[in-house]
């Protein structure tokens, strides 16, 4: 029987497999079938052909695999790995592109094929530019369009007369200015909304480095922590502050790690009931502030996990302190906070309630959040009226016990005190979950109630939503300011967390949850600028 599939596409190019001929390259996509379920550890066949000029144009080169996917549905082959029924790859003159690539599927593992993909090659790998630059001769005309459209295009050699000169301030073309041996960029000139919606960002970074290695030299990761490290002293090094390292609470674990994973060592988290503190913590200031970060981590539940109380986290604050500042119960002015959090309560009222540790979804604090006092979200003049505001997908996704999930947030911050276009997302193994952003074509709908944002298109009241203003401050230099700044780990198991989980055994009798002791893993911390994507396991 033939299957319908989705494809998911990644392009793995910087990948390089080799720097001399025959060239080759890593190409990698998720499959899912007609559901939208993931296609696993499933032996598919597979034609590649590069076309030239057009989606539907030529086939310059031509070969066919068969691989497995993997537990996460992700089929991983080398274009050039296999004879070509064509055009040698090394020969191909990719100065005369476009090029695209052309993938055909069997689920079966043959070659009846049975749907189609195309997509646009957007980089290669040095060698094969490389190779075709050995038959370019004479001058080159200049054919970039971002280049063409830039300030740089305009430079004229009259501009550079006094560049080894001291002067005052010269325009250099549009948003160039030359002071004494200075040339800086005019932000208002050149600052313009570049980013991109959360279901269009495409692959991530981790897909270019197998078993993450080498990933902490991408220009957009601004921060890396895998547990290797000879002592515990070592790893915190890396860390601002930490809670826990001087007892139970923190310590580097040798277990299996996630998928891909070259290394041995996880950091070990462990919260016990009664004894010592209820929280372990690691927090990490960064040297500079963002407007959109991404935060990916590995995590595994115990098999006998209970509730936590809060977990992992991205923050901003002006000029913060090394630990934390509790700020519980407030509406912030001048920070914000989302952190990836589990309810078992499914608070979209879309379906059942989940078991421990729950639905994971984000709790979070900026200067527009609601209230939990009235149904309108407004304080009635108790104390401590604002509470983390809570976010969970229309179809919720559960954390799981004994096994290694990846987890990605990203927060993006809003381009005006009164531009309400900034936006916070998260991915569970590699799949978009929860995304809460205004830029896109069909942004989410649901409706406010108390804290809660419910995530429901189908109720009388749902609204496309609106967006989050993470910092409204006037002061434009306090406005720029504020940014994300701040990234931390933790396994915070409260008491309030302990009698949550005694009163689940009590309606639940027989459910596995250990109540003398809370403990999760955590490993391959990758902080970065642009989408990060799970871990891919390097060929061998």
């Amino acid at each position: 029987m033939k299957h319908l599939l989705i494809l998911i596409i990644v392009l793995s190019f910087p990948a390089l497999i080799t720097a001399q001929p025959p060239a080759k390259f890593s190409y990698q996509k998720v499959i899912r079938n007609s559901n939208n379920e993931l296609v696993l550890n499933t032996r598919i066949g597979l034609k590649i052909d590069i076309l030239q000029g057009s989606e539907s144009g030529n086939s310059v080169y031509s070969e066919v695999h068969t691989t497995t996917t993997n537990k996460n549905g992700l089929a991983t082959i080398t274009i050039g790995s296999e004879p070509g029924e064509s055009l040698m790859i090394e020969n191909i003159d990719w100065t005369i592109g476009p090029y695209y690539i052309k993938t055909e599927i069997d689920p079966a593992g043959g070659t009846e094929y049975t749907i189609s993909e195309t997509t646009q090659i957007l980089s290669l790998p040095f060698a094969l530019h490389a190779k075709s630059a050995e038959r370019l001769t004479g001058p080159l005309p200049e054919t970039d369009p971002v280049y063409k459209t830039s300030a740089a295009a305009e430079i004229k050699k009259a501009d550079t007369t006094f560049w080894n000169q001291k002067q005052s301030v010269v325009t250099v073309g549009k948003g160039l200015k030359l002071s004494g041996n200075v040339i800086s960029i005019d932000d208002k000139y050149f600052k313009g909304d570049t980013t991109k919606a959360v279901d269009q960002l495409g692959e991530g970074i981790a897909a270019r480095f197998p078993g993450d290695e080498g990933i902490e030299n991408h220009a957009a990761v601004v921060f890396t922590e895998n547990f290797e490290a000879g002592t515990l002293a070592a790893v915190l090094n890396n860390w601002t502050w930490s809670r826990g390292a001087d007892d139970h609470r923190l310590s580097l674990d040798t277990i299996p790690g996630p998928e891909g994973s070259t290394g041995n060592k996880s950091l070990k988290m462990t919260i016990k009931n009664g004894v010592g503190g209820d929280g372990s913590d690691l927090r990490k200031i960064l040297d500079e502030g963002h407007e959109q970060l991404f935060f990916r981590f590995y995590v595994k539940f115990a098999e006998d996990y209970g509730y936590n109380h809060h977990f992992n986290s991205l923050s901003g604050q002006i000029d913060p302190t090394p630990w934390p500042v509790g700020s519980a119960g407030q509406k912030p002015t001048d920070r914000f906070s989302s952190t990836i959090d589990q309810l078992t309560r499914n608070i979209n009222l879309t379906g059942p309630d989940h078991t421990p540790p729950g639905y994971w979804m984000m709790y979070s604090y900026w200067p527009e959040m609601r209230s939990w006092q009235t149904v309108e979200g407004e304080p009635d003049g108790r104390p401590n009226p604002y509470y983390g505001n809570n976010f969970m997908p229309y179809n919720p996704v559960p954390a799981k016990r004994g096994e290694w999930q990846c987890i990605e947030i990203m927060i993006r911050l809003n381009s005006a005190p009164d531009k309400a276009d900034g936006a916070h997302a998260f991915w569970i193994d590699g799949v978009l979950a929860g995304h809460w952003d205004p830029k896109e074509a069909n942004p989410v709908e649901g409706y406010w109630i108390r804290e809660n944002f419910r995530h429901n298109p189908t109720h009388a009241s749902a609204q496309p939503f609106e967006g989050m203003k993470w910092r409204t401050l006037e002061d434009p230099e306090q406005f720029e300011k504020l940014k994300i700044n701040i990234i931390r780990l933790q396994n915070y198991v409260s008491s309030t967390s302990w009698e949550s989980a005694q009163n689940y055994l009590n309606n639940n009798p027989g459910f596995n949850i250990n109540m003398e002791e809370a403990t999760v893993w955590k490993d391959h911390v990758v902080v970065a600028t642009e989408y990060i994507g799970p871990m891919v396991p390097k060929e061998e």
